[in-house]
């Protein structure tokens, strides 16, 4: 029986039981008209991810945002009104934020669009990177 199924006495009585745990135990209360209790079988939408049980997407709406942002800093680029470090930035901060979510694919193909649309191009970032690693290189002392 799943916990749809279970009598109505059962679903008013748990929000007693979960506020007075809280209160007993973590010295917090719920707020009964914002709190809601769902079936871990739905999804609940949190910060631009749907969440599940075992696992968290991105919002369609959110990824459809993000491509049409990319697109106009790639209108922008075009143009000449914007640097391929606005855009590199732009990206790097989406991916961060989509990390959180199961995007590994989804990542990975935005990475591949990016190389192939901006093929000679390399951010101030990449650069200073590449820079910094140079550098704790040569400075390393061998181990003996």
């Amino acid at each position: 029986m799943g916990l749809s199924g279970l009598p109505g006495r059962f679903w008013q009585i748990l929000p007693l039981k979960i506020n007075k745990f809280l209160k007993e135990n973590l010295k917090i209360e719920l707020h009964y008209g914002k709190s809601k209790i769902r079936c871990l079988g739905n999804s609940l939408n949190f910060l631009g991810f749907r969440v599940f049980y075992h696992h968290k997407l991105l919002k369609k709406s959110n990824l459809r945002k993000m491509m049409h942002n990319l697109c106009l800093l790639e209108e922008n680029y075009s143009k000449g009104e914007t640097a391929y470090d606005e855009i590199y930035d732009f990206i790097e901060g989406w991916i961060a934020y989509a990390k959180n979510a199961n995007t590994y694919n989804l990542r990975k193909k935005i990475s591949g669009e990016l190389e192939r649309a901006f093929p000679d191009e390399i951010s101030a970032k990449e650069i200073n990177r590449c820079l910094k690693a140079q550098t704790l290189l040569k400075n390393k002392k061998p181990f003996i």
